[in-house]
């Protein structure tokens, strides 16, 4: 192949890597990088990515370049456009249980409760001596057997009282969940459960002229309640060094992804802020509004939020 260099200068030879032809296969033209088009060069230029044209094979981020604005795909292929085969690579291997260990006791998140929380974080078990099971069709209630919980949707579970939807705190865990992510990295989930999801808030505003006249926050009660709620993140580890590399924040079904970098952090730990009653994840505090609608009529509008207020001054979980 060719080495193209941003300067005049010959390319270091740790630059320059070469490979055995059985460790590669042929690849394909992709996306257009760049060509010379409008520049008023006198010869023609453009260059096309390589790609991998099987999940055998991956894509080094090489390029084809020809004389050309069109790709001559015969060429091509008689002169280069190879990938590397995965066969050929000596892949991190998952990680060990004890490798998890060490990277949860490191990198476990906290889990921030907003101070005002109603609905605290618990455990299964603690559903289970505080609610019931259901049968819809016969209207029978007995009690929860968490080794033998009936399928069908005629069943479901319920708490016996309202005092049992605040949960118990001390009796509060984290579920940890660790799954491949790819051939290079392992997926570590963290599972908070809370035995009832409070009603949604709203943030209303009454516009006149697009300049707010009133605004208030009222409660969408009972939208947005039901019981045993289920919430996590998942941090993204690099199989090879082990270290974090990604963050997950899951908000009522939408995914948020960020560098791990970028996440706020209580020494290693990344910071975790259950928003009040509905308890989506978020990386900061604030008002964190979704759904946003407006209505307009004449020169008046009506604009709506769900208000997902995040604060700091809670109780706080250790997930380490």
């Amino acid at each position: 192949g060719t080495v193209t260099m941003r300067n005049h200068q010959q390319p270091p030879l740790d630059a320059v890597m070469c490979v055995k032809e059985s460790y590669v296969e042929q690849g394909n033209i992709g996306a257009l990088i760049w060509d010379d088009s409008g520049t008023g060069a006198a010869n023609d230029f453009g260059a096309w990515q390589i790609v991998a044209n099987s999940k055998e094979a991956i894509t080094l981020g090489t390029f084809y370049g020809a004389p050309s604005h069109s790709a001559n795909r015969d060429v091509f292929n008689e002169t280069t456009g190879h990938v590397l085969k995965i066969s050929s690579l000596i892949l991190p291997g998952p990680l060990t249980l004890d490798e998890l260990h060490t990277a949860i006791q490191k990198y476990g998140p906290v889990l921030r409760v907003h101070p005002d929380e109603q609905y605290l974080p618990t455990c299964v078990e603690y559903f289970a001596e505080n609610g019931l099971l259901l049968n819809n069709t016969t209207k029978q209630t007995s009690p929860i057997d968490l080794e033998n919980i009936p399928a069908g949707a005629e069943y479901q579970l319920e708490l016996k009282d309202e005092q049992s939807r605040r949960g118990d705190f001390g009796r509060a865990v984290v579920y940890v969940h660790a799954q491949p992510a790819g051939s290079f990295h392992t997926d570590v989930q963290f599972w908070f459960f809370y035995a009832y999801n409070g009603p949604g808030t709203a943030r209303v505003k009454w516009l006149v002229f697009d300049s707010t006249v009133h605004a208030g926050n009222p409660s969408l009660a009972p939208l947005g309640e039901h019981e045993g709620d289920w919430e996590h993140v998942t941090i993204r580890l690099s199989n090879g060094t082990h270290q974090p590399e990604q963050m997950c924040y899951y908000q009522h079904g939408d995914a948020h992804w960020a560098p791990f970098d970028a996440v706020p952090k209580q020494g290693t730990q990344p910071v975790v802020y259950a928003s009040k009653n509905g308890h989506a994840s978020y990386w900061s505090t604030g008002s964190n509004y979704s759904e946003h609608h407006k209505y307009s009529v004449g020169l008046t509008a009506l604009e709506f939020f769900l208000w997902n207020d995040t604060a700091d001054g809670g109780l706080s979980l250790d997930c380490s």
